[in-house]
């Protein structure tokens, strides 16, 4: 939202989380507003790097409808946006209007908007078409893995956790399709958790059927269907049912501090491991063993960087 404040307009940046892996030069985003604007209107969206699931509101500095229904459809065009958006324009309140689109704009865009002031007052020719401009998001992503884990007890099996966070909204369906993993030279399918908001998708490879000897896991990434030019791969290893190592750690840092080491084995419940496992700052620890896992808390809560051996 762009605030007017006498002649100074202050623009809001709205930074993706994620930024792209090559610089560009960009073309600026037209942020110049004409004088006279700031008597009529409060504010309105603005701004670069703005999400695809931005909508555009236009805020009066004083009531323009008192006979409105709050999401009552404005009756008049009042927008024009290039490249052309579809959606409609509805009541907030008697001072605000909210152009919806149908569909999330495109990544990587600059939108030019004019908004016809001109249809709710009476105002100088100069003033009659509000004209600024926006820019959405570099659409990118980033692979975060969790690594291999047992089901319960049974150790033969495995699974393969991960997630891709995007910089901006992602179509589900368009997320699922970047990612392809083979092991033992047949496609695997993969099972996914998408979080509300379009952004953090989770994913397993399941059944995962540890042999004799070690096996590999391909996972291939590719953004393409999401609108990113990056292909990824992945070689991970499947340890063997003769093999005994250490799947993945993990560090919790809620209301007790503590590491999860994974094992690709059981570990015995009445198994002593003082002196086996300890951080660098302190050996005094207790553990907590569940199955393939070992849960080990520091007897003092922990600071700045730490080895655990």
């Amino acid at each position: 939202m762009r605030i007017f404040s006498k002649f100074l307009f202050l623009a809001l940046i709205i930074l993706g989380s994620i930024s792209c892996n090559q610089q560009q030069e960009q073309k600026k985003v037209k942020v110049d507003i004409k004088p006279g604007f700031e008597k009529y209107i409060l504010g309105f969206t603005s701004g670069d790097q703005l999400s695809r699931a931005t909508t555009f509101t236009i805020r009066f500095q004083q009531s323009v409808n008192d006979s409105i229904v709050e999401g009552q459809e404005v009756e008049k065009e009042v927008f024009e946006i290039n490249p052309s958006v579809k959606g409609k324009a509805v009541w907030i309140n008697s001072r605000s209007i909210e152009f919806i689109p149908n569909e999330p704009l495109k990544s990587a865009t600059i939108y030019t908007i004019k908004f016809h002031l001109s249809n709710f007052m009476d105002v100088p020719k100069e003033n009659a078409v509000l004209e600024y401009q926006i820019r959405t998001i570099n659409q990118d992503y980033q692979y975060i893995e969790k690594g291999f884990d047992a089901y319960d007890n049974n150790v033969t099996l495995l699974k393969y956790e991960g997630k891709i966070i995007t910089a901006d909204l992602a179509n589900d369906e368009n997320v699922e399709a970047m990612i392809e993993a083979q092991f033992a030279d047949k496609k695997q399918s993969i099972v996914w958790k998408h979080e509300p908001g379009g952004r953090v998708h989770h994913f397993t490879v399941d059944s995962l059927e540890r042999k004799e000897d070690a096996q590999k896991l391909l996972l291939q990434i590719n953004g393409k269907s999401i609108g990113v030019n990056r292909k990824e791969e992945f070689t991970l290893k499947v340890p063997g049912l003769k093999d005994f190592e250490v799947l993945s750690v993990q560090a919790y840092n809620r209301k007790s501090q503590y590491v999860e080491i994974v094992f690709s084995d059981l570990i015995q419940a009445n198994q002593n491991l003082r002196g086996l496992i300890y951080f660098d700052q302190y050996r005094d620890v207790t553990f907590i063993i569940d199955n393939n896992k070992i849960k080990v808390f520091p007897s003092k809560k922990l600071t700045g960087e730490n080895n655990i051996h």
